[in-house]
């Protein structure tokens, strides 16, 4: 479908026996919109003023608020997952990490003492 005037493009999917507008997933490219399979439930909580928000903000988006609520949880769970996944450096750590990576790669004596006592220990 085209995508609305907040450049969000949507599908059509079912929600039990009725029809949702959800932001368009991965599974929507399919056959059969992954939404038709949903097997569990998550129930919130939240104050009076916090759902008036997310349904003032699902409505400007063009979403039901649990197709709104699905679409943000899922790109915030995806963004912590990564943000633990990747480790970023500072200009100056990197250039010291690229620094070590370019060098000889000759251990030193410290390395090499500490790998004696590794040896040394596992026997």
């Amino acid at each position: 479908m085209a995508p609305s005037a907040a450049g969000i493009g949507f599908c059509w999917t079912w929600y039990g026996n009725l029809p949702h507008n959800t932001v368009e997933h991965a599974a929507c490219r399919k056959a059969r919109c992954g939404m038709a399979n949903a097997t569990t439930r998550l129930d919130y909580r939240v104050p009076p003023e916090v759902k008036d928000l997310i349904k003032q903000a699902a409505a400007l988006c063009g979403l039901t608020e649990t197709g709104f609520a699905v679409a943000t949880l899922t790109d915030r769970a995806r963004q912590v997952v990564q943000d633990q996944a990747v480790t970023k450096l500072s200009l100056r750590d990197w250039a010291k990490l690229n620094a070590m990576l370019q060098s000889d790669g000759r251990p030193g004596t410290r390395l090499r003492a500490a790998g004696r006592r590794y040896r040394k220990a596992r026997r």
